[in-house]
C-alpha cells in the first residue's frame, strides 16, 4: 500500500510542477526594438504578437521598409523564447526532466536564432515567421453551369410550396 501513496503523491508533486511551469511561462513577454527605436514589438512565449507600437518619424517612411522593421523586430523577439522559456523550465521542472528537453527542443525548433553574417541574415529576415496563418486564398471567379431542367422545376416547386415532401419525417424508425 505504501508504494501506491508514494506513487500518487510523486504524480501529484510533478502535476503541480508542471501547473507551475504552465502558469509562468504564460506570463513570459519579450519586447523588442527597432535599430532606431520606432518600431516596438512585445510577443508571448508561444510567439504571438501581443502588442506593437509605431512611434511618429519626421519623415514619412515607405510601408515596405516599415514592414520589415517589424517583422524584423518580431522575429528577433521570437528568437528569443527558447532562452527565456530554458530559465523558467529549470526554475519549475530542474534540468534532469525529460520533459523539459523536449519542450525546449520544440521553441528550439519554431524559433531559431538570427544567422550571424548578413547575407543569411537578410534571408531570415525574409522568412515567413514560425507558426504564422497562412494567407487566405484570393477570391477566383467561379463559372456555375446553367441549372439543369430538372434543378429549375426543384426550385419552381419550392417556390410555390408545391414539392412533392409530405412532411414527414425521412428517418422514421422501422
Amino acid at each position: 500500500m505504501a508504494g501506491k501513496v508514494d506513487w500518487q503523491q510523486q504524480v501529484a508533486e510533478n502535476a503541480k510542477r508542471y501547473q507551475d511551469l504552465n502558469e509562468r511561462v504564460s506570463r513570459l513577454s519579450i519586447t523588442e526594438k527597432s535599430r532606431d527605436g520606432t518600431v516596438m514589438v512585445t510577443v508571448s512565449a508561444t510567439g504571438v504578437l501581443t502588442d506593437l507600437v509605431l512611434k511618429e518619424r519626421w519623415h514619412p517612411v515607405p510601408e515596405s521598409e516599415l514592414a520589415e522593421q517589424i517583422m524584423e523586430c518580431l522575429k528577433r523577439a521570437q528568437a528569443k523564447i527558447p532562452d527565456l522559456m530554458a530559465k523558467v523550465i529549470e526554475e519549475a521542472l530542474g534540468e534532469q526532466d525529460s520533459s523539459a528537453h523536449l519542450i525546449l527542443a520544440d521553441a528550439r525548433q519554431s524559433f531559431p536564432e538570427p544567422p550571424p553574417d548578413p547575407a543569411s541574415r537578410a534571408a531570415w529576415q525574409a522568412a515567413e515567421p514560425p507558426h504564422s496563418p497562412k494567407p487566405e486564398p484570393q477570391a477566383v471567379a467561379k463559372v456555375t453551369p446553367p441549372p439543369t431542367k430538372q434543378q429549375q422545376k426543384d426550385t419552381a416547386a419550392q417556390a410555390a410550396g408545391t414539392d412533392d415532401w409530405d412532411g414527414r419525417p425521412f428517418l422514421e424508425d422501422v
